[in-house]
This record gives structure tokens, sequence and C-alpha cells, in this order.
């Protein structure tokens, strides 16, 4: 004999099947190497993100807030699209990931374009650029 299933049952195991996984890797580009010199490098990029190149980046103190600045160049002769985000670290290279939202851009072939953010909360002395390809 085969017995009811309840309605709560099948709703749950409906709810658990749907959850949201997101395909895409993340890219990550460090400001700096292990030695301290700058690298552009865009470490972990995907066929999404395998065109960004990082041209070159800067950083500095405004307001006593460190704001960072990226100039990226898509290398491909297609437009591509993705998510980026700055990521904030401390003295210590301790990271703050709460302090950021990720943020949708787009670059045509061969387009070069900076993207730029500031510490929100006025302790990072250095940081990272994520990116994510839609």
């Amino acid at each position: 004999m085969i017995k009811p299933i309840s309605f709560a049952t099948v709703l749950l195991g409906l709810v658990s099947s749907c959850s949201t996984y997101n395909k895409s890797p993340v890219a990550t580009y460090d400001n700096a190497g292990s030695d301290g010199t700058s690298i552009n490098q865009i470490v972990n990029a995907d066929k999404k993100t395998r065109p960004i190149k990082v041209l070159g980046s800067s950083k500095k103190q405004v307001d006593g807030k460190l704001m960072a600045q990226v100039e990226i160049q898509n290398s491909s002769t297609h437009p591509i699209r993705f998510n980026y985000k700055f990521d904030w670290l401390d003295e210590s290279g301790t990271l703050d990931s709460s302090s950021s939202s990720w943020n949708r851009s787009s670059l045509n072939g061969n387009q070069i374009i900076s993207i730029k953010d500031v510490d929100p909360r006025g302790n990072a002395s250095d940081f990272r650029v994520l990116f994510k390809g839609i």
C-alpha cells in the first residue's frame, strides 16, 4: 500500500531543489604580488572573463579613505558583459568582504575603461578586484 505524502514534504522537496547556483567562477586581480610589486594579471579567469586584461592600477588616499582605480581592456574583438567588485584589505591582509557590492559592466571589442571604487569604511590599505562573467 502506498503511503500518502504530505503537502509539506512535497513543498520542502520543491524548494530545496530550486536553489540558485551560480555557474560563473570568480576571477581575481590582486593589486600586489607577494613581494609587494604591482602585477597586472587576472587569475582563475574562465572563458567569459579571459579577454579582460589589466593595463594598470593605482590607489591613493582621499579624505582618509583608500580610492582604487583599475584600467582594463577587452582583448577580444567581441563585446563581453561581466560583474565586478572591489574587496578591501587592511594592513594585516585581512579581507573585509562586506564593504563592497557587485557592479555590472560591459566592454566592446578592444575597448579600454577604468573602474574605480572607494573603501567605505576607511581602514583599507590595499585592494583586489573580482570579475564574474555574465
